[in-house]
């Protein structure tokens, strides 16, 4: 699917989603097994998985959205 960051409507990364390794659910995998060997993970815990698209660098404060093609949409205020 493709990926389209932008910061206040300018668009800083556009491009296929990708993981780094190849493969998104490898490090979630491998979460659950570290935390299943630990009594699992707590209530409110947010785990990620790595970057769809490499290090995208904020060139100022604002409102960063990414959209993933038939997934949706995050967004998050910088400031």
């Amino acid at each position: 699917p493709s990926l389209v960051v932008e910061l206040d409507g300018g668009v800083l990364h556009a491009g296929a989603a990708r993981h780094p390794n190849g493969d998104p659910l490898a490090p979630l995998i491998a979460l659950a097994g570290w935390a299943g060997a630990r009594h699992g993970l707590a209530a409110g815990t947010v785990a990620t998985t790595g970057s769809l698209c490499g290090v995208v660098a904020l060139p100022r404060p604002g409102l960063l959205k990414a959209t993933i093609a038939g997934l949706g949409t995050v967004e998050a205020r910088f400031v």
